[in-house]
């Protein structure tokens, strides 16, 4: 009998000592799960935020002066124009490469960034004088980069958002944005830029006037030079989402220059926009599940004696 109760005993202090265990793994992972989402969210957030055109703001060229620009030029001499697109966040340095890989993963300062640039494909002169240029960029969060493009598929977003402004070699051009499509990566027709023939230029105007979901009647002919801004779409696979716009000597003024954003584009923003703390959120949330694993932990303690 004797010898039973002590078997019996040892085997209690090892299921108790198991169940402590057990419990210590458990509340060990969850730290460590709450502490790398914490993490990742904070490192998104940090990539969203390096993203921002607000980056760059200082080094944007203006009428009366470009000095900060020729200075972003000289840290990085790829870079040779800037992009913007009114009542959006769009306002971006625009670099070129041998290629088109390079600044899919480098920011305008030639660092290394998962947000990339806004880069010309490699294919075209950067002179802006071929018939199509093909301009590409991340879609993302909280409006970075080409993550404004999406809201042009809203027809009173494309109505109203008429306009934009390309600078390049001392000099601001008009640019009037006349269709938006929403087309496959592969559309080898759409991603051939440069074209030569007057064949190929005509048939290319059809072409996006057949594919656009919204177009602006504004008689495009094929001595004129238009600019393709394209980013990634998540409602098709391999879709992407196309602006064109038309370059021209006719600079119109901002007329959201109030508000570098739109306000009446606040309704297609998601939850990923809300710019809550995230260090003070995570901060809090990992002390409340901390407390009440502990309580949770002391609680079986007491339970087993």
């Amino acid at each position: 009998m004797r010898h039973d109760k002590r078997w019996l005993n040892i085997k209690l202090q090892l299921v108790l000592w198991l169940h402590k265990i057990v419990n210590a793994a458990v509340m060990v992972g969850c730290i460590i799960m709450l502490v790398f989402g914490a993490y990742s969210l904070w490192d998104n957030n940090q990539i969203i935020f390096s993203a921002s055109a607000k980056q760059y703001e200082t080094y944007k060229p203006t009428v009366k002066q470009h000095y900060n620009f020729d200075e972003l030029k000289m840290i990085n001499d790829d870079v040779f124009a800037w992009l913007s697109v009114y009542g959006t966040q769009i306002d971006y340095p625009v670099v070129q490469a041998k290629d088109n890989q390079q600044y899919m993963q480098t920011n305008p300062l030639g660092e290394p960034s998962p947000s990339g640039s806004i880069f010309l494909d490699a294919r075209n002169r950067r002179d802006f004088t071929d018939f199509n240029h093909l301009i590409y960029g991340h879609h993302m969060a909280q409006d970075a980069m080409f993550g404004n493009l999406d809201t042009f598929m809203d027809a009173d977003v494309f109505k109203k958002h008429r306009y934009g402004m390309l600078y390049h070699d001392g000099r601001t051009y008009g640019l009037t944005f006349v269709a938006f499509l929403q087309v496959d990566a592969y559309d080898g027709t759409l991603y051939q830029p440069a074209l030569k023939s007057a064949e190929h230029k005509e048939n290319y105007l059809r072409y996006l006037k057949k594919k656009a979901i919204h177009y602006r009647e504004l008689n495009l002919h094929i001595d004129d030079h238009l600019v393709l801004l394209s980013t990634c779409s998540s409602e098709m696979t391999n879709g992407r989402y196309v602006l064109v716009g038309k370059i021209s000597d006719d600079v119109q003024d901002d007329p959201f220059i109030q508000d570098k954003q739109d306000p009446s584009m606040a309704q297609f923003k998601n939850k990923t926009h809300l710019k809550i703390p995230i260090p003070w959120c995570f901060g809090f949330c990992f002390l409340l599940i901390l407390l009440l694993l502990v309580f949770r932990f002391r609680k079986k303690e007491q339970e087993t004696k």
